[in-house]
């Protein structure tokens, strides 16, 4: 049986009761429902718990009809008992219009292709248009506006162009939750975000980036936060970033996560930071074949990652080409609170203030010791991940559960300005 199925999305193994699953779409179905998200303005948030929320229904409706339950254990059993070789193709400019078949166990609905902008206007709108098994979006030249949000799993965004900056995203990417199997190829990703250009936070599965330019101009270019599964990043251009070219974070510290990252043919060059930064002990990364180049700080930073490097060129960065630091288990505690005095390293787990002159009044910006980004209102004391907007500042957010409430005091003892 596939893990990849309809008893993921419920958490759930083949073989459950009707009544567990019952159960287990309740639970999920009140944390996932659109209605429930707690920032209505937190455009992210929205559609991740749209998407999520379709996966689960489609998953409950399959489980609880006896007949199309058969069927469906039936053809994930006959998957799964005779698995087929696979091979990355060699990545060519498409001749043709065509889609791949998702993995039995999410074979749902029909196969789906997508062309924008002849059936969507833009990749936004063609990502909200796909099924729950996904499909293929196939993007000719031109300039697309708007934020793409992938929770869903294998969605595969290809561009048409002969060159990657001839299809040219304007907005970022973010991958969330349940996108395993998902695909960016041929794409310009070309952004000015606070969170990273591809953005991936707590995604179980494996992703493929590859041809893709990559920039952003207020902040960094691939981020992982808190995820799980292999990535294969293959023949990206990660240039002129304001921060770290990939960086590779903790979320919360669970410890049950588990990834590789396999970085071939790529470049990261002028980022504000590391040209990488490698920060999650969880991760094995391996880089070949790379040029590592002219960037700020490191060239690659390696801080608990697993790493192994070959046949790759790191010149010109401003200090270390590799740079290796030795990870601290105190900041890999989910219940670690900024600004608290428990122990020796304390004082290094505390939030630093950012200096900025575009946060709206009351807002200030800090970051913490795995280097995210999040903003404290000091008239309310709300925090939040994204960058707070006209709309936000009259409203109040909720504490992340990674934020201690008291960040205003270490913020003023400890104020630095960004790199």
């Amino acid at each position: 049986m596939l893990d990849t199925s309809h008893y993921a999305v419920l958490g759930l193994a083949p073989g459950a009761s009707t009544e567990d699953i019952k159960k287990a779409h309740r639970r999920l179905v009140l944390k996932w429902h659109p209605d429930k998200v707690q920032d209505p303005e937190d455009e992210i948030a929205v559609k991740v718990a749209t998407q999520q929320f379709q996966l689960i229904q489609a998953a409950y409706e399959v489980l609880t009809d006896p007949l199309q339950r058969h069927k469906y254990d039936q053809t994930c059993h006959k998957s799964a008992s005779a698995p087929t070789a696979w091979k990355r193709p060699r990545y060519e400019q498409p001749a043709a219009w065509k889609s791949e078949d998702p993995p039995a166990g999410w074979a749902t609905g029909e196969k789906t292709t997508i062309r924008v902008p002849a059936d969507a206007p833009s990749v936004a709108a063609a990502v909200d248009c796909l099924p729950v098994n996904g499909g293929t979006i196939w993007v000719q030249p031109g300039k697309y506006v708007g934020l793409v949000v992938i929770s869903k799993p294998f969605v595969k965004i290809i561009g048409c162009g002969a060159d990657p900056k001839q299809v040219e995203i304007k907005g970022q990417v973010v991958f969330r939750e349940c996108a395993l199997g998902s695909k960016l190829q041929g794409l310009n990703v070309n952004t000015s975000c606070t969170g990273g250009a591809v953005d991936l936070k707590g995604v179980r599965g494996n992703i493929t980036i590859e041809g893709c330019h990559i920039s952003n101009e207020i902040s960094a270019g691939i981020i992982f936060e808190g995820c799980s599964g292999e990535t294969k990043i293959d023949r990206c251009h990660v240039v002129d970033c304001k921060y770290d070219g990939l960086g590779l974070h903790l979320l919360k510290g669970n410890t049950s996560h588990q990834g590789k990252i396999e970085v071939t043919n790529s470049s990261f060059e002028r980022n504000g930071y590391d040209g990488m930064y490698l920060g999650d002990p969880r991760f094995e990364v391996t880089v070949t074949s790379c040029s590592i180049k002219a960037n700020k700080r490191h060239g690659i930073c390696v801080r608990g990652s697993k790493f192994e490097i070959a046949e790759s060129f790191l010149i010109d960065n401003g200090q270390n080409p590799i740079h290796k630091e030795e990870f601290k288990a105190s900041t890999f505690k989910p219940t670690t609170k900024i600004g608290t005095n428990t122990n020796d390293n304390a004082r290094e787990n505390r939030a630093r203030e950012l200096g900025s002159s575009d946060l709206p009044e009351g807002w200030r910006a800090f970051r913490t010791a795995e280097g995210l980004t999040y903003y404290y209102q000091s008239s309310t004391g709300a925090t939040r991940w994204s960058h707070p907007s006209e709309a936000c500042e009259k409203q109040s957010f909720p504490v992340q559960d990674s934020v201690a409430s008291n960040v205003a005091d270490t913020g003023q003892k400890e104020r630095v300005e960004a790199d």
